[in-house]
């Protein structure tokens, strides 16, 4: 098996205010899609590998870019979170940090572009466990959520 060490990444939790009475804040997720050999036709942050001499925030607001043509508003780090990845066909491993940002969103769902993945959804915590979303991102969610809103999900 070959292992990948020191894969680090930046991901974030994009929120999108909801128009509805709610005051829970949805969060964008990402479908890869079913060629990903990672954590394929899964659930995830957008984001991506932190490229040298890059920092985690500008990787995030690069990849946000790239990946759905729309900038971000209000970037705060939130926190990095070791993470462990077994491809699909499990002969590969990759280890390493996940730099993870919250950001807001405020434009129109018809302003995103989506350029990887089979597609994207803003998600409320209520809605999460009917998607089938990577284990270790499920896992900084719950953080997210029973943090800053008091809900276990």
């Amino acid at each position: 098996m070959q292992i990948i060490n020191n894969a680090d990444f930046a991901t974030g939790i994009i929120l999108r205010h909801p128009t509805t009475s709610s005051s829970v804040d949805e969060v964008l997720l990402q479908k890869k899609d079913s060629g990903y050999p990672w954590s394929k036709s899964e659930w995830c942050f957008f984001g991506g590998k932190i490229e040298k001499e890059e920092s985690p925030l500008r990787t995030f607001q690069r990849e946000v870019l790239e990946e759905l043509g729309i900038e971000v508003k209000d970037v705060t780090h939130f926190a990095t979170y070791p993470f462990t990845d077994l491809n699909v066909d499990g002969k590969k491993v990759r280890r390493g940090n996940s730099h993870v940002f919250v950001a807001d969103y405020d434009g129109q769902i018809s302003n995103i572009k989506l350029r990887e993945g089979a597609g994207f959804a803003f998600l409320s915590p209520y809605e999460l466990a009917k998607h089938p979303v990577v284990d270790h991102e499920m896992y900084i969610l719950r953080d997210f959520y029973r943090l800053n809103y008091g809900i276990n999900i």
